[in-house]
């Protein structure tokens, strides 16, 4: 496998078969940039994507940190949080998000419960639907079995479900799920545009 730098386009996988002495592959070319002791200094992305139509080209790679909200899907005011961190890692389209919330006060939630916050809008695509998984989940405002999330399209929130038995249905998560000293540890991958 080799590796061209395109300071335009990100990062291309092209499919040749004869390697050249520097290491790079016969074929390959470097458009701009230089390329440095990798093992050392990795691979750089620019700072804002430069999109690349070839679905073979690796164009975007992000790492950092995003504040997620345990709030409704219409409004939310009068929160507070002992803890309320995120972390993500972008690959080309694929986002993977942690998180890690501590509800000290629910105060006033308006419409269904929902994560929001997320780092970058789920895709418009309608086959692009992720679920949440949830590691831990404790002191919420409805007394439950087991608690879903989904990532929807174009939406920067997560809609939450639960079930209250063994049943074939699941629950739309209303405004008074979040309470007082809810916690919760997900995490969540899902498509970007």
């Amino acid at each position: 496998m080799s590796l061209i730098l395109d300071g335009s386009a990100g990062v291309t996988f092209p499919d040749v078969s004869t390697q050249a002495k520097a290491g790079l592959v016969a074929g390959g070319t470097i458009a701009t940039g230089t390329i440095t002791n990798l093992s050392t200094n990795g691979v750089a992305f620019p700072a804002t994507q430069v999109p690349s139509s070839d679905a073979n080209t690796l164009d975007d790679y992000e790492e950092g940190t995003w504040t997620p909200v345990l709030g409704g899907a219409t409004s939310e005011s009068g929160q507070s949080y002992n803890v309320n961190s995120g972390s993500y890692t972008k690959i080309g389209n694929q986002v993977f998000c942690t998180m890690r919330i501590s509800l000290a006060t629910a105060g006033t939630i308006t419409g269904n419960a929902v994560i929001k916050g997320l780092p970058f809008q789920t895709s418009s695509n309608s086959s692009d639907y992720a679920g949440v998984s949830f590691a831990y989940i404790d002191t919420v405002g409805t007394a439950v079995v087991s608690v879903n999330g989904l990532a929807q399209q174009n939406r920067t929130s997560l809609d939450i479900y639960y079930r209250t038995a063994a049943s074939t249905t699941q629950t739309t998560a209303g405004n008074t799920f979040w309470a007082n000293g809810t916690s919760v540890f997900a995490s969540v991958v899902y498509h970007t545009s």
